[in-house]
């Protein structure tokens, strides 16, 4: 497995498994993590390709802000450059002040999110939907390829990859084969 390969499904799997806020502590500190993904979750941590120290127990699920906050984290290593927000209030929710404020403009500037409903919101506390994660990381790789011209290929083959693990669990009674 090439160096980028190897960082994205680092990435991938810390980015399915951690964020909730509470206690700074690092994967290693956690007696509430769970075993099998603990070194995972520390080789994305010691890459620096989180947007956050690791909290109290990252079993809990995922919220909008923090999954967006990583996919900027990770647009920004991947094109080894800084993204330009705006310094205006994008969304009705989302005011200057919140801790996500610069990442979630930063996420729309680049079309990574639109918002939700009408687009006025992005309602940031929310769990993150397997479709919504989805189009996210879709949308990420999208920009990144234009971006610093990936190999359509290695592309295609990470978003396979992307797409049969989040809709087609072990034993599932669903069809696997993106359409």
């Amino acid at each position: 497995m090439n160096a980028f390969l190897r960082k994205v499904a680092t990435v991938c799997v810390a980015f399915l498994l951690c964020a909730s806020m509470g206690t700074i502590a690092f994967a290693n500190d956690l007696p509430i993590y769970s075993e099998w993904a603990k070194a995972e979750v520390s080789a994305a941590e010691n890459e620096g390709l989180l947007p956050f120290e690791m909290y109290d127990d990252c079993r809990r699920a995922l919220h909008r802000d923090w999954a967006t906050a990583f996919l900027v984290k990770f647009v920004e290593i991947a094109t080894n450059a800084s993204i330009e927000g705006s310094d205006v209030q994008v969304f009705d929710d989302v005011p200057v002040g919140h801790t996500m404020f610069e990442d979630i403009n930063k996420a729309y500037a680049i079309g990574i999110t639109k918002g939700t409903g009408d687009g006025s919101k992005f309602e940031p506390y929310r769990d993150v939907t397997r479709e919504e994660y989805a189009t996210m990381l879709y949308r990420t790789f999208d920009y990144i390829e234009q971006t610093i011209a990936l190999p359509l290929k290695l592309f295609d083959t990470f978003l396979t990859s992307i797409y049969e693990l989040i809709f087609c669990p072990p034993n599932s009674i669903f069809s696997c084969s993106p359409t």
